[in-house]
């Protein structure tokens, strides 16, 4: 009978990226650097680092965008017990250091991060 732990285990036995844990402790561009090759180090970093940060941008405008409409939702839903100047800027604050977040793990861990990972990997 298989189990969960059976699917798993494929997965991991052809699982490309033989760094994931180091990428998960130190992060994809520190992993990145630490596995290329001499001369190859700052350009591993460079390309790995800006990849994440973009990611991290694209996060910050859509959870800054999302959280002042949420903002502005809850001022209608409290019937203005809430400013809708002041949930906006509630919400657009709170959502875009949340969309940061979430955008910096993309960048650290999506398929092109583990691409460019991989390029420079020994």
């Amino acid at each position: 009978m298989k189990t969960f732990w059976d699917g798993f285990e494929k997965q991991a036995a052809k699982k490309e990226d033989k760094h994931y844990v180091r990428r998960a402790l130190l992060g994809t561009p520190i992993s990145a650097a630490i596995g290329a090759k001499k001369g190859k180090k700052m350009k591993a970093f460079g390309e790995t680092y800006m990849h994440a940060a973009k990611e991290s941008l694209k996060g910050t405008g859509v959870g800054g965008a999302g959280g002042a409409l949420a903002g502005l939702l809850a001022s209608a839903i409290t019937k203005g017990k809430i400013k809708p100047q002041h949930g906006a800027a509630f919400g657009g604050m709170t959502g875009a250091g949340a969309g940061s977040v979430a955008g910096n793990l993309k960048g650290q861990f999506d398929p092109k991060a583990t691409r460019l990972h991989q390029r420079y990997s020994k």
